[in-house]
């Protein structure tokens, strides 16, 4: 099969492509034998040919592992972008309850400013002492008239 595909191409090239053309396989030379028309190499051409050949299949097999590596990377990426999305979404979370965290922290210091700066008694303790001392006054002005009648 191989063979025949050879000779195919052998048969239309010629046709497509000038001598010009060629630059990395070397032109043949055709040799009529009775019942048929060959395509003849030299015995250096057939050296190049079995080079350009071996670097071919040496570039084949780099393209195949250019391929393996390259559906590894596409997958490596798509995790990649997978996780970047994860962590966008773990980052909005996160701002979101540090600026929650951050309103309370806030909240919880303005109560603790508001009663540092509490008195015990507020603005009645001026009240609180008139008062004990108009009832003491009054115990001690009771007591003596009690114990003088």
């Amino acid at each position: 099969m191989k063979r025949f595909i050879a000779v195919l191409l052998l048969c239309c090239f010629p046709a497509a492509v000038s001598a010009d053309g060629l630059k990395l396989f070397p032109m043949w030379e055709q040799k009529k034998c009775p019942t048929e028309t060959f395509a003849c190499y030299t015995f250096d051409q057939a050296k190049d040919i079995l080079k350009i050949d071996l670097e071919l299949q040496l570039k084949l097999e780099q393209c195949a592992a250019c391929q393996v590596d390259k559906l590894a990377l596409t997958e490596a990426n798509q995790k990649l972008e997978e996780a970047a999305k994860l962590l966008e979404e773990n980052n909005k979370i996160l701002d979101t309850r540090l600026t929650e965290k951050q309103k309370s922290v806030e909240d919880l210091a303005l109560t603790v400013a508001k009663m540092e700066n509490r008195d015990v008694f507020g603005k009645a303790l001026p009240w609180v002492i008139v008062v004990i001392v108009v009832v003491a006054a009054g115990t001690f002005v009771g007591g003596y008239y009690l114990g003088n009648r």
